[in-house]
């Protein structure tokens, strides 16, 4: 983690749903992690923490892998920018690696070909991951590896807010099953807007995946 990282945020007060922010580190050394004032990621307004506020927070390094830690608000700071403090982790998990961990998740997909090969189609992801995703696809549709295909998904997240995302892909696997195949791709164009929103959306199936296993 460096100055610049842009952080991925939850605070959870405990009375309500969780407030998903990002902000930006400003300074940091071995006992605090200075940011900038985060904002919300839905209505962009600037979010206010409080000291005491326990979060957890996310960040891609530069290996292109996802970490993670828990921490604690120190409070305001006085800098030449508004600031606030983050007392430093004393542990910082790396949980996805440059691939990314896929989790299994129906999300609607429409596929068309730049190509012109086959006609539009939509249909429901099998999974999704920040790196990539797979689809259903019947038999019939002419799909190769290794070709460029467009994508339109749609995430839902927990707000109930959804979010239409335009990605570029490459085929990378096809796996034929009884009336339908199996596509496998990933992501060659992806803002990096957008793959924060995918990396959100599956924190989000993972943190209610771990809620049912402990009912």
């Amino acid at each position: 983690m460096k100055v610049g990282t842009v952080l991925s945020i939850e605070v959870d007060r405990g009375i309500k749903d969780p407030i998903y922010c990002r902000s930006r580190v400003i300074k940091v050394n071995h006992q605090s992690i200075l940011i900038d004032l985060p904002s919300n990621v839905y209505t962009k307004k600037t979010v206010y923490l409080t000291k005491g506020d326990q979060l957890l927070v996310s960040f891609v390094g530069e290996d292109e892998a996802v970490y993670q830690f828990y921490t604690e608000v120190q409070g305001r700071k006085d800098l030449n920018v508004p600031a606030f403090g983050l007392a430093y982790p004393d542990q910082v998990d790396r949980i996805q690696r440059r691939r990314f961990v896929r989790i299994n998740v129906a999300v609607d997909v429409a596929v068309h070909c730049p190509q012109l090969t086959f006609r539009p189609f939509t249909t429901v992801s099998r999974d999704i991951s920040g790196g990539g995703l797979s689809f259903i696809a019947f038999n019939g549709i002419e799909l190769d590896k290794g070709q460029g295909i467009d994508l339109w998904i749609a995430i839902q997240m927990d707000t109930g807010e959804f979010h239409y995302l335009d990605v570029e892909a490459e085929v990378i696997e096809i796996r034929k099953e009884t009336k339908k195949q199996i596509v496998s791709v990933e992501y060659s164009t992806l803002s990096e807007e957008h793959r924060r929103r995918i990396i959100h959306y599956c924190f989000e199936k993972q943190r209610e995946l771990k809620k049912k296993e402990r009912i």
